[in-house]
């Protein structure tokens, strides 16, 4: 069957025409596709954090432990789920101080898991970072200003026991308990001690110049102690 210059044409035009319908088609379902991506946060710790997820326009959220939230569908627009280096990264959360920036500590780092169009981030690693913080020793400074500061307390109550009470530890962030704060216990009751040495001196004689000497000398040794 013979076919006319214009047939051909027409039936060209029909082919381009069928062809971009299907590549618009194509070009559609991908976008649609991409709309329809999903990115779940969820702190399995129990420390509250503050996770960032730059490459989601900057995507910044507070979670407590155990908490799980999704990432709003405008820090989404434009994300590719088959991107396997969406990075995110978790920092402790300071709940002490409203007042305060939110800190520097970064305690965990990962990519967004895709499955499909869903993603998830799974932080886990957050509690670890305030056991080890929770751990660390009290520098010596430190112990031997709470030690003189429990002292001077504890003399005007004349009681050893008082420099293990326990106020003194709930009311020092530092200082959990008495193992913690060893020196602080030990120079706290060293004080005390002179002082109960002082009094029984000045009862054999208050006129003896050498019971406020020894007083002296022993307070001052007992705020030098490392140990």
């Amino acid at each position: 069957m013979l076919h006319s210059p214009m047939t051909r044409r027409m039936t060209a035009t029909a082919t381009y025409a069928a062809a971009v319908v299907v590549a618009s088609l194509i070009g559609f379902g991908t976008a649609a596709a991409q709309t329809g991506v999903t990115v779940t946060v969820h702190n399995a710790g129990k420390v509250p954090i503050s996770i960032n997820i730059k490459e989601l326009k900057d995507y910044r959220e507070d979670l407590n432990g155990g908490e799980t939230k999704a990432v709003p569908s405008s820090n989404l627009t434009g994300a590719n789920p088959n991107n396997k280096n969406i990075q995110w990264e978790a920092r402790l959360r300071d709940l002490q101080s409203v007042n305060q920036p939110r800190p520097n500590t970064v305690c965990a780092r990962g990519v967004v898991i895709f499955q499909g169009q869903a993603g998830h981030v799974d932080v886990t690693k957050c509690d670890q970072t305030v056991a080890t913080a929770a751990s660390a020793p009290v520098s010596m400074a430190l112990q031997q200003a709470y030690g003189k500061q429990w002292g001077d307390l504890c003399l005007s109550k004349d009681s050893s026991s008082c420099c293990t009470a326990p106020e003194r530890f709930s009311g020092t962030p530092d200082c959990k308990n008495r193992d913690t704060c060893k020196v602080s216990v030990h120079i706290c009751e060293t004080m005390v001690a002179c002082n109960s040495t002082l009094n029984n001196c000045k009862k054999k004689s208050l006129t003896d110049p050498k019971c406020t000497s020894d007083y002296k000398s022993c307070h001052d040794k007992a705020l030098t102690l490392s140990n």
